[in-house]
């Protein structure tokens, strides 16, 4: 996370560890591994767990303030206006809004997990069932043979698929 965006954290500690409800967010926090979500949840009382929550993002990377003002958007829009009225924040509501239009976090989370175990997909094989799905530089980017096929493939799970909505997990799945 940017210095930055850490100092918008701090000025705020107090009234988000009051008021945030981390319950509501771990699902769609993607800048979270299981670890950090099997440790919050083991966490009792609901400060101790938004401080830990807080702490944890602090030392994330750069996505890590988009990501977290996008779910807190969602679910405690009261509280994602406090650190999207700072004055670093960089933080565009309409990029928020925008983004209910891809996949669920739960779907991110499911191709994240595959993309070992979906190294070996044959993209060219995969490519007419994806077709109505991907624009020409995605497909393009994803039959340039100047990147390892792993490569593309993981691009294809983790980049492109995500941008186009439950709908392509679905196409996914079915091929």
């Amino acid at each position: 996370m940017d210095d930055k965006h850490r100092t918008i954290l701090r000025k705020h500690r107090t009234a988000l560890v009051d008021n945030l409800e981390p319950s509501k967010l771990l699902n769609s926090l993607d800048v979270l591994d299981d670890d950090d979500r099997d440790k919050l949840k083991s966490v009792q009382i609901r400060k101790e767990q938004a401080e830990e929550l807080l702490d944890i993002l602090s030392r994330r990377g750069p996505e890590a303030f988009q990501n977290f003002v996008a779910a807190l958007y969602k679910s405690q829009e009261f509280l994602a206006k406090r650190l999207i009225q700072e004055q670093d924040s960089g933080i565009d509501v309409s990029t928020l809004v925008r983004d209910d239009i891809g996949m669920t976090s739960q779907h991110k989370q499911i191709l994240r997990r595959s993309v070992q175990n979906l190294h070996h997909m044959d993209l060219h094989k995969m490519l007419p069932y994806l077709s109505g799905l991907l624009d020409e530089l995605d497909k393009q980017s994803l039959l340039n043979t100047a990147n390892p096929a792993s490569q593309r493939v993981d691009m294809l799970l983790t980049e492109i698929l995500p941008r186009k909505g439950p709908k392509a997990l679905k196409v996914l799945c079915k091929h």
